[in-house]
């Protein structure tokens, strides 16, 4: 149960600040994508890794502009 708990608080932080920081999020996202697709043979990434992507500028963001830490 409090592992459902944090996961919630989690994602509506990570909400929170994809709201707040949209147009920056959507530079980092694409650009963390681009990488990938370079890294990659195929051209696109399966859904986890662009989970993964967005989870990751997210958090990036979210350490930036608050100073936020999420622990696991």
């Amino acid at each position: 149960m409090v592992n459902v708990q944090r996961q919630q608080e989690t994602f509506a932080t990570i909400k929170k600040i994809l709201h707040q920081q949209e147009l920056k999020y959507l530079f980092i996202f694409t650009a963390k994508l681009r990488v990938v697709h370079k890294e990659k043979t195929h051209f696109f990434v399966t859904a986890s890794e662009a989970w993964t992507w967005l989870v990751v500028a997210a958090i990036d963001i979210g350490r930036k502009t608050w100073g936020l830490e999420l622990s696991t």
